[in-house]
């Protein structure tokens, strides 16, 4: 299951907090009906596994539950592919940019990595947002 934690992906630090939040929303993107998610990231894994630039040993042969979940990222976001254009965007890390910032505590979060308080980053982003000029 990809949302769920266990201590293989513990092991994988925030990465696999940051593929559990993109697995989430690609999934969301899918139940809403949205025909095109334009994914920001900033971890390149997110994008280079499923695209198979990045290759993992064949989860066929190896028994390390890492490799196996990956594998299920890999099929799941293939599987969303179907009904779903996604079209993943890399942004750079750690460079100030408040939602980049946001996501990334999350991920940490999400693994029991980190407990920063997000509140802030939360009210900026929510201000940017609202002052964006399309």
């Amino acid at each position: 299951d990809l949302g769920s934690r266990n201590d293989h992906m513990n092991k994988m630090n925030n990465v696999s907090g940051e593929l559990i939040g993109s697995a989430a929303a690609i999934g969301k993107a899918v139940s809403l009906g949205l025909p095109k998610l334009r994914l920001f990231y900033d971890y390149t894994g997110i994008a280079l596994w499923p695209n198979g630039s990045w290759k993992i040993k064949d989860y066929n042969v190896t028994h390390d539950p890492k490799d196996q979940w990956l594998q299920q990222y890999i099929e799941f976001v293939h599987e969303c592919q179907q009904k779903i254009q996604i079209e993943f965007r890399h942004t750079k890390g750690h460079t100030g940019i408040v939602g980049n910032e946001l996501v990334d505590r999350l991920a940490k979060r999400a693994v029991g990595l980190g407990n920063e308080k997000i509140e802030r980053d939360i009210a900026t982003l929510s201000y940017e947002l609202n002052h964006l000029k399309l």
